[in-house]
C-alpha cells in the first residue's frame, strides 16, 4: 500500500496520497463505473472490512443523505475513524510503522 501509493516516495502517506487511495479503493468497488456504490457494491466494500467492525460502520455513516447509495464525493468526504486511529501520532501522515501496526491490530480482531 505504501509502494503504491507514496507519490513523492518520503515514505509516509500524507492525507492526499491517502484521498487518492481512498479513491482508488471506491473505484474499484464501483462495478458499474457509475460514481455510486449500489447496495450489492456497498456489501461488497463491506466484506472487505469485515474484520475492521469501524470499517462498516464508517461506510454506513458515509452516505450522508441516506439514499441508499453512497457516491464517490460522500465517501471522500466522509470521516476516517480508521486511518486517525491508525495515526499513533496525530500528524496526518501514515508511515510504514504505524500502517504495519494497524494491520497486525485488526489481524487480531474476531
Amino acid at each position: 500500500m505504501l509502494e503504491r501509493f507514496d507519490a513523492d516516495r518520503d515514505g509516509a502517506l500524507s492525507e492526499a496520497e491517502i484521498q487518492t487511495m481512498r479513491g482508488t479503493l471506491f473505484d474499484r468497488f464501483d462495478g458499474n463505473g457509475d460514481g455510486v456504490l449500489d447496495a450489492q457494491e456497498q456489501k461488497r466494500l463491506s466484506a472487505r472490512f469485515k474484520r475492521a467492525a469501524t470499517a462498516g460502520k464508517e461506510l454506513l455513516n458515509a452516505d450522508t443523505d441516506h439514499d441508499g447509495r453512497l457516491t464517490r464525493e460522500e465517501y471522500l468526504q466522509s470521516p476516517r475513524p480508521l486511518m486517525e486511529q491508525a495515526d499513533t501520532n496525530h500528524d496526518g501522515r501514515l508511515t510504514r510503522e504505524e500502517i504495519t501496526a494497524a494491520r497486525e491490530q485488526f489481524k487480531r480482531r474476531p
